[in-house]
């Protein structure tokens, strides 16, 4: 898959769209607690994942640490100066591993109408929903001008380009070695169907004709009550 091809299908289309989506989310009309199911935690995963993934690719070489790779485009491109340049790492261990490992924020308020960055009493707030604009302003300011030929210092399309090969590659590896527990699963889809789920697109399976073989099932996501 070509780097504009990936980041059409799956920064600008599915992670911005998603974010996009949860940005207006609101809890059902029937929900007996109104004060959940706002998705402000979902959006701040999401962002964390597409900061993390455009830290790949801006990098100088392939490297499979989180952290390193999100704050590298947290504090070279989203926010390149001022304070909220210092709490990237703050902001990684207490918000994005908080939630993302175990949906519980260590320490920092996650709303989605409020003060984005900034200290309310003792408590550090985070806005999702500015995190969402500032990532996505990012990305259009000064990544895509990049993909479209616009070097900036060592990053250029082609570099990249490289990043995301390597960063493929490394994904099909991991896939296959893991491949048994999969084809367990397709033997077993031969029998009758107890429950019957809509179809979903998953970000971890490209469209065929990329690094990452077409084989590779589709995974279903749901979205968190939170």
């Amino acid at each position: 898959m070509d780097l504009k091809t990936f980041l059409g299908e799956f920064i600008e289309g599915a992670l911005f769209m998603d974010l996009d989506t949860m940005a207006v989310a609101k809890p059902s009309a029937t929900a007996s607690t109104p004060k959940y199911g706002y998705l402000g935690y979902p959006m701040i995963m999401t962002a964390a994942a597409g900061i993390e993934l455009l830290g790949i690719l801006v990098a100088d070489r392939y490297e499979e640490r989180s952290q390193k790779n999100f704050k590298r485009y947290w504090k070279n491109y989203l926010y390149p100066s001022g304070p909220k340049r210092d709490v990237a790492e703050a902001v990684y261990s207490l918000a994005r591993c908080g939630i993302t490992h175990n949906y519980a924020g260590k320490a920092p308020t996650i709303s989605k109408s409020g003060e984005h960055l900034v200290r309310v009493g003792d408590i550090v707030q985070i806005d999702a929903v500015q995190l969402a604009t500032d990532l996505k302003e990012s990305y259009f300011r000064q990544i895509r001008p990049i993909v479209d030929g616009t070097p900036s210092g060592d990053v250029t399309a082609k570099t990249m380009a490289k990043r995301l090969d390597d960063m493929l590659k490394a994904h099909n590896k991991e896939y296959k070695e893991h491949k048994a527990a999969f084809d367990a699963l397709d033997a077993a889809a031969a029998r009758p169907a107890t429950t019957v789920a809509s179809t979903a697109t998953s970000l971890a399976v490209p469209p065929t004709g990329s690094a990452i073989a077409s084989s590779i099932p589709t995974i279903m996501t749901t979205s968190s009550p939170k």
